[in-house]
């Protein structure tokens, strides 16, 4: 959180200085354009002196500052170590005019970048710590990911199990009805069994009964006749 804090303050403070560095380099480039026409006017009209090389007033005068993107911005600005001067490249020679100079200085523009040993070891820190705030976020991103498959796999393995239940169900619905239908056929046989067995013996009644009648009678037939004689 902290590096965080410090890069958004970092980066406002930078867009800051930017727009107004930008601002000043515009008035700044005016002010030396016009002053470097005048100067070049009064060369054009002045004598042979005019090709003498540029003195060292001269070259300060036309020195070109910029503040490139940088990574840090030290709190303290009074630090002169934390300035990124670019100069050019003063590839001069004997006779040279001041805007021959000046072409020549913006086509062989040469940066040197000023960093100091404590600016560079907070540069350091600060990629150790977006290295592994990324390397952080990725492991991140591979858990969520795992934990999505081991969800959707869950998920596929509890479905299964349900069609298996319900399936599972279905089947011992069957066996229970297809019981229910043959203990009805059993039942329905043996009642059957039972209805014909109680007809056989009914008839095995009546004949028996008939049998007996008819010795009574025989009976009865050989007594009256013995009465008559």
């Amino acid at each position: 959180m902290q590096f965080e804090e410090e890069d958004k303050q970092r980066k406002e403070k930078k867009l800051a200085k930017e727009k107004e560095k930008e601002k000043e380099e515009k008035i700044n480039k005016s002010k030396e354009e016009s002053k470097l026409k005048k100067k070049n006017k009064e060369k054009e009209t002045s004598d042979s002196k005019a090709n003498l090389k540029l003195d060292s007033k001269a070259k300060d005068k036309l020195k070109i500052k910029i503040k490139p993107e940088i990574i840090f911005e030290p709190k303290d600005q009074s630090d002169r170590h934390s300035e990124y001067d670019y100069e050019p490249r003063l590839g001069l020679n004997r006779g040279m005019s001041s805007s021959q100079f000046l072409s020549q200085s913006q086509i062989l523009d040469t940066k040197v970048k000023i960093v100091d040993k404590s600016e560079c070891e907070k540069r350091n820190v600060f990629q150790e710590w977006l290295d592994k705030k990324e390397e952080q976020q990725l492991k991140e991103k591979e858990q969520q990911q795992k934990l999505k498959e081991r969800q959707k796999l869950r998920e596929k393995l509890e479905k299964k199990k349900l069609e298996k239940k319900e399936l599972n169900m279905d089947k011992d619905k069957d066996k229970i009805i297809k019981k229910k239908n043959l203990n009805k056929k059993k039942s329905k046989k043996q009642k059957q069994s039972n209805e014909q067995q109680q007809d056989s013996e009914s008839e095995e009644s009546d004949s028996e009964d008939d049998e007996s009648g008819d010795e009574d009678d025989k009976q009865e037939n050989e007594q009256l006749s013995k009465d008559n004689k």
